[in-house]
């Protein structure tokens, strides 16, 4: 079966709604391949190939449950039942296979092989003397992108069995032209050292920043175990 990793290596083990716990199944070992584009004539949609995506629901009243790429991309599939705990707006990490271009409205009809639900929140903004308060704790740090309007991450924490907390704050105190401060704050609560476990989280930039495409420069600062104190330039 060939696997095909768009965005950033990806796990199903998830941090969800910010607060740290284990599933019962094991870390998921994805080999990254390189994704080649090529012409309509040429796409092979045989069932053998999947993609791992980031996506957002779409799950609205009277109308159809369908997936949001960050590329824009539509993503639908008939024959497949929504868990009902999943909500509109949800972010989730999807493993799907492409049976054909449009369909209705959507750029595409899939087959959904499994999702879970991953880590979302908000930027939120804080004077630097605030942000100074919150906890700062290294986490192991892996991948860092913007994808739409959201920024999206990946790494491990080590876990044992209090809920761990994370953040995404704006700076207020610090301004510069088409320069955006952000720090990604993570606290352990006290948890004791435990085994490594993936971390996948998505934070919407756009309440604070507005819509994306405005070529915003992000300087974005984490505490890592791996790199030690990192700061990544991302485009808005």
């Amino acid at each position: 079966m060939k696997r095909l990793i768009s965005n950033n290596l990806l796990s199903r083990l998830i941090i969800s709604n910010f607060q740290f716990s284990t599933f019962n199944f094991p870390l998921l070992v994805i080999t990254i391949l390189l994704l080649t584009s090529c012409s309509k004539n040429d796409v092979d949609y045989g069932l053998g190939e999947y993609r791992v995506d980031l996506a957002t629901v779409s799950k609205q009243t009277g109308s159809d449950v369908y997936f949001i790429l960050d590329n824009e991309k539509t993503l639908f599939s008939p024959d497949y039942t929504v868990p009902e705990n999943l909500k509109d707006n949800q972010r989730v990490q999807l493993n799907y296979s492409i049976i054909s271009d449009k369909i209705q409205k959507f750029d595409y009809q899939v087959k959904i092989n499994g999702l879970s639900a991953i880590s979302q929140g908000d930027l939120v903004q804080m004077a630097g003397w605030a942000i100074d308060t919150l906890k700062n704790d290294p986490i192991q740090f892996e991948s860092v992108w913007i994808g739409s309007k959201y920024l999206n991450m990946t790494g491990y924490l080590d876990y044992y069995s209090i809920p761990h907390r994370i953040t995404l704050v704006q700076d207020t105190t610090i301004k510069q032209n088409n320069m955006v401060f952000i720090e990604f704050r993570h606290d352990k609560r006290n948890d004791p050292p435990g085994p490594r476990r993936r971390l996948v989280a998505s934070f919407d930039l756009s309440k604070v920043l507005g819509e994306p495409q405005q070529n915003k420069n992000l300087l974005v600062k984490f505490n890592t175990s791996n790199y030690g104190e990192k700061t990544y330039n991302l485009v808005y």
